[in-house]
């Protein structure tokens, strides 16, 4: 059987999201080692909040790149097989990089540290803003964000999530406007989202600079199970151009219905796991394709439930 895996980002957590799986060793382990990097609890962050904390894009990344790698190593630990393919939706790539053993954990939050901490700051506090537009075509939204932008005032498409739901990101004003007009033109709602940065978009670009250099200090090998990334909807064929798409996915829009649509038709996937907290791309994957079975793993559970193994 053919099955793959994909790994949640932002937009995922909440507060108490891991129950009392947190507590179980092999998971605050990984949150342990986690703290050390941020300097601060993120066991009890995640616990207790509160949740403007926890929705800081500086805490996000590392919450949720540790609940992924967490569940992964348990997967493994259990004797679960590897998957046919993985991807990660936005950071969750960083996950997918470190169960297919191109990236070191130590190596994933350093790098996810400093990639979180340039986006937080490159855009400043109320300037940005992120959205999601849903019932409504992605090119008529497309087409809203190109009518809307200008040069000071940008808007764009920052994830293709489903057929249905398009996120937005750009500056606030801008971003604002656009739900305004997509409701005009049908879409059945049109939120702003709980993220600190407008991510996948040219605000970012300020960045990119310090996240390159950071990336070409970081050691990066060949995934010993294929990755599709965001920004190529391709499989990296060398280190270095792992490092390119990393640094292309932060400014340009993930295109996940196309990404699960080749897992699906190019590999042949019967079954998508979602692995981590939520079950937000559970819910995107019914949305492109229902020749699949689309099973969340989001606690310790349901990854016993649905555990495969060798000749299982």
């Amino acid at each position: 059987m053919n099955f793959a895996f994909v790994f949640p980002g932002q937009g995922s957590q909440s507060v108490g999201m891991l129950g009392d799986d947190i507590n179980v060793p092999s998971v605050a382990e990984k949150f342990e080692e986690a703290s050390d990097v941020l300097d601060k609890d993120l066991i009890k962050l995640v616990k207790e909040g509160p949740v403007e904390d926890i929705n800081k894009t500086i805490n996000t990344q590392i919450i949720m790149l540790t609940s992924g790698v967490a569940f992964w190593n348990i997967w493994k630990k259990k004797g679960g097989v590897s998957p046919k393919v993985m991807a990660g939706h936005s950071l969750g790539e960083y996950v997918a990089l470190v169960a297919s053993e191109a990236l070191t954990f130590r190596d994933a939050l350093n790098v996810v540290h400093i990639r979180s901490t340039l986006m937080q700051n490159a855009v400043p506090d109320g300037v940005g803003g992120i959205a999601a537009i849903i019932g409504l075509n992605p090119m008529i939204v497309q087409d809203i964000c190109d009518q809307i932008s200008s040069k000071d005032s940008l808007v764009s498409a920052a994830n293709f999530n489903s057929p249905i739901q398009t996120v937005i990101a750009g500056h606030r004003n801008a971003v604002e406007r656009a739900i305004e007009l997509s409701l005009k033109k049908g879409a059945k709602r049109a939120v702003m989202l709980p993220m600190s940065v407008p991510s996948h978009c040219s605000l970012l670009s300020p960045m990119i600079e310090k996240f390159s250099s950071a990336l070409d200090d970081t050691e990066i090998r060949l995934p010993v199970i294929p990755i599709l990334h965001n920004s190529s909807l391709k499989i990296a064929k060398t280190s270095e151009e792992i490092r390119k798409m990393l640094v292309q996915q932060v400014v340009m829009p993930v295109n996940w219905t196309e990404l699960i649509n080749i897992v699906i038709t190019e590999y042949q996937a019967s079954k998508i796991f979602e692995l981590g907290p939520g079950k937000i791309l559970t819910g995107l994957n019914k949305r492109i394709s229902k020749d699949v079975a689309n099973i969340p793993i989001d606690n310790l559970q349901s990854l016993e439930k649905n555990i495969i193994k060798i000749g299982g």
